[in-house]
């Protein structure tokens, strides 16, 4: 009798990340106590992720195949939120799954509010807990490297503090040699500014007329 193959559990059910998911919601709490009654925004890698019933009240968006599902729907790279409403976005562990990081960067950008913050988990790429993950669950699609993320955020517009190492039930600065100790990393990030959108094309020097206007001298020729 041939022998059935149960499809392995994804990387966010195994215990250990799930005891990662709570460290990290603990330390989300207590660092962001300041930002009470503002708009929040928590992303996660899918719906079991979901955060406990006594968490603040926050707008909760789970990842799903076509999209973005949870308290409101839209698609990846198009965030249901108008320019600057957000003032806190927690993006956990979403981009360890995901094929695509650039467009969902912009739009974490676009929605944050001036001093808003970002923060963005995710698995240590150099770290030994997530070799463990194809043993006995699929494999994240793609870990990428904190420098990465941190330099895209930066062209952003956002100013990122340096990666803090997540695991071993702390969440701290961690010197290079024993980054390996390290589950997950998370960056934080703040728009300090409003963002300069640079011109495409220069501006003309003369403005033609069409219709019944008159042409306009923007810059003075010379002689």
């Amino acid at each position: 009798m041939a022998r059935i193959r149960r499809p392995r559990p994804e990387w966010y059910e195994h215990d250990s990340i799930r005891a990662l998911f709570a460290l990290e919601r603990v330390w989300v709490g207590q660092a962001t106590r300041a930002r009470a009654g503002t708009v929040r925004v928590w992303m996660l890698p899918d719906a079991r992720c979901a955060q406990d019933e006594h968490e603040p009240p926050v707008v909760t968006l789970s990842r799903a195949k076509d999209g973005w599902h949870g308290a409101l729907r839209a698609e990846w790279d198009c965030l249901p939120f108008s320019d600057a409403s957000v003032a806190q976005l927690v993006v956990q562990h979403v981009l360890d799954d995901a094929s695509r990081a650039s467009s969902l960067l912009a739009e974490c950008a676009r929605v944050l509010s001036l001093d808003g913050e970002l923060l963005l988990f995710g698995l240590n790429p150099a770290g030994v807990a997530r070799l463990r993950l194809g043993f006995s669950t699929r494999r994240p699609e793609r870990i990428r490297l904190p420098g990465r993320l941190r330099a895209q955020l930066g062209r952003l517009g956002l100013v990122v503090a340096a990666p803090l190492g997540v695991g071993g039930a702390v969440v701290d600065a961690v010197p290079a040699p024993r980054r390996w100790l390290r589950a997950a990393y998370v960056l934080r990030a703040r728009k300090r500014v409003a963002q300069v959108i640079p011109l495409s094309r220069a501006v003309p020097k003369r403005v033609h007329a069409v219709g019944q206007l008159a042409p306009t001298q923007i810059v003075a020729e010379s002689a």
